[in-house]
């Protein structure tokens, strides 16, 4: 069995009479990757390598300087098809630490890899409808932590049974698509204290992702939704995140998002909804949110039914606090809907056989409830 080694690289090393030692490194990770052993640590100097850097075993670390000194810039750009900065397939236990990675297809590229950790990289100029940090195909157990990532098409995608995994303290603003996707059964993964603003469509989204646990996220002031759960999410839990600012609605759930815990959530001054439940989204719990100041409702449901919506406050929204279309078998209990410009509680067109309890709806413009 072979010890476990320290390796190092360095743009001054050479791969032809370096030996991989402090003293003698490498010039390329790739040179390093091909001598290592499980157990081994790349230890990477500042510099610019222009290599992909492909996971040769298990176990490995890989050490940068810095996140900012330390770039994977591989020959290339974004443009190019399967242009990886990292790639590992079939892989587990690997540590990937303080890199910036630049202007490829792929930031780091995860396929079927489990039970590693991503730390302080940041990813940028990762574009053509790719990711910064793209985890696919039963990728599990993973860490996400403290990393930075802007201009890219996606920050952080999760895709096709990558569950179980850690998102945290990230960082995935301006992006061109999205802050952080989790896509296909992606399921019962935590994201908490993550920030995900200014993306060109939305924050977070999830899509026929279910049993994953959001808290402590900002999503705000992207182009669309701050929070989107689509197409049969479930049972997802999002708890005191903030989903302010953004151009369409903070918090949406569409088609078929049922029995999902949504709780001390921060949802003003969005263009059109706080939080709107659309297309069957039902059997869901809305409790203790702040939907204030929004340029319509507070709180919308259309065709959507059997929720409970308790303790909330939706005061000062342009149009209604709380609002009701073709929904039924919902549950008010406890809410504030004060100072909106039309009407406090509005039901409407087709909503039958809904319970309101103990709701405050004072100073309504016009009706308190209607």
């Amino acid at each position: 069995v072979s010890p476990i080694r320290n390796w190092y690289v360095s743009t001054s090393g050479n791969d032809a009479t370096g030996d991989g030692t402090i003293g003698n490194p490498y010039q390329t990770i790739t040179k390093a990757m091909s001598v290592v052993s499980a157990g081994d640590t790349i230890n990477v100097a500042a510099g610019a390598y222009a290599e992909t850097i492909v996971f040769t075993q298990n176990n490995i670390s890989l050490i940068g300087a810095d996140s900012s000194t330390t770039i994977i810039d591989p020959v290339g750009d974004s443009t190019v098809a399967n242009l990886y900065g990292i790639y590992a397939t079939g892989k587990s236990n690997l540590y990937i630490g303080k890199l910036r990675i630049t202007d490829c297809n792929y930031g780091i590229y995860f396929n079927n890899v489990d039970t590693s950790v991503i730390e302080n990289i940041t990813v940028d100029k990762c574009a053509n409808n790719k990711a910064g940090i793209y985890i696919y195909n039963g990728s599990c157990s993973n860490i996400i932590r403290s990393c930075y990532l802007t201009a890219n098409y996606y920050g952080i995608y999760l895709s096709t049974n990558s569950n179980y995994n850690l998102l945290s303290n990230n960082n995935s603003s301006s992006n061109s698509r999205c802050g952080i996707h989790m896509y296909f059964t992606s399921d019962t993964n935590t994201l908490n204290n993550n920030i995900t603003n200014s993306n060109a469509q939305y924050g977070i989204y999830l899509y026929t992702s279910s049993n994953n646990t959001l808290s402590g996220n900002a999503a705000n002031s992207n182009l669309n939704h701050g929070i989107f759960l689509f197409s049969g999410s479930n049972n997802n839990v999002l708890n005191g995140n903030s989903a302010n600012s953004n151009t369409q609605y903070g918090i949406y759930l569409n088609t078929n998002s049922n029995s999902n815990t949504i709780s001390g959530n921060t949802v003003n001054s969005n263009t059109q909804y706080g939080i709107y439940l659309n297309t069957t989204s039902n059997n869901n719990t809305i409790s203790g949110n702040t939907t204030n100041s929004n340029s319509n409702q507070g709180i919308f449901l259309t065709s959507s039914h059997s929720n409970i919506l308790s303790g909330n406050t939706a005061n000062s929204n342009s149009q209604f606090g709380i609002y009701l279309s073709a929904s039924s078998n919902n549950i008010l209990s406890g809410n504030t809907a004060n100072l909106n410009l039309l009407r406090g509680i509005n039901i409407t067109s087709n909503s039958d056989s809904n319970i309101l309890r103990a709701n405050t709806v004072n100073s309504n413009l016009q009706q308190g409830i209607y």
